[in-house]
């Protein structure tokens, strides 16, 4: 059946269900085919259906740090910054901070990856605290292994351009690392490496 006999069809009934089939498939078509201006000359359709841009960007190996941050630059006139822990603890939560400048992001999650195996960590969408200002609290899966080599990624969604921000980090084991101390009844302590 083709669409010319299906609409065919749809004219020679009658009925509200009819008509308001009708008005719908022809306001479609008609604003499909309207740039509109805040859609920066996109038709409707490119911009509801069209793919989202997607742009990916690397910290380097030593450029996370809690006070600071990683600044990295997504465009000419805007960047993110990322404060977290270089090393966190596969025991310990620990708290991870996102700060957008010259972007207005709509979501921002952020994705802890293993690099030589996967844990199945799932994104994690990340609290605006303030205007463009991301918070959340990461947590590792426990590993056997006493170090471990990760990535963050930061995903930063906006209306057209998904940002996906790689930033390297490592896991240690703090228990093993420290070693265990029992005490004894007596007061007495043994470390136990």
């Amino acid at each position: 059946m083709s669409i010319k006999s299906i609409m065919r069809q749809i004219a020679k009934q009658a009925g509200a269900g009819k008509d308001l089939l009708y008005l719908t498939v022809v306001v479609f078509f008609v604003y499909a085919s309207m740039p509109v201006s805040t859609m920066e000359g996109e038709g409707l359709i490119d911009y509801f259906f069209g793919q989202k841009k997607v742009e990916e960007v690397y910290g380097h190996a030593d450029c996370l740090d809690i006070y600071t941050g990683c600044f990295i630059a997504l465009t000419d006139h805007s960047h993110l910054t990322v404060k977290m822990p270089a090393q966190v603890s596969i025991t310990e939560p620990f708290d991870v901070s996102v700060g957008l400048n010259g972007v207005q992001a709509e979501r921002v999650t952020i994705t802890f990856e293993g690099v030589d195996h996967s844990h199945g960590l799932l994104p994690q969408v990340m609290n605006e605290v303030t205007a463009q200002s991301f918070k959340a609290e990461g947590m590792l899966s426990y590993c056997g292994y006493k170090k471990m080599d990760w990535q963050a990624l930061v995903t930063v969604h906006t209306d057209r351009t998904i940002y996906k921000a790689y930033f390297p980090f490592q896991s240690i084991d703090q228990s093993a690392d420290r070693g265990r101390q029992l005490v004894s009844a007596h007061g007495l302590s043994v470390r136990i490496e």
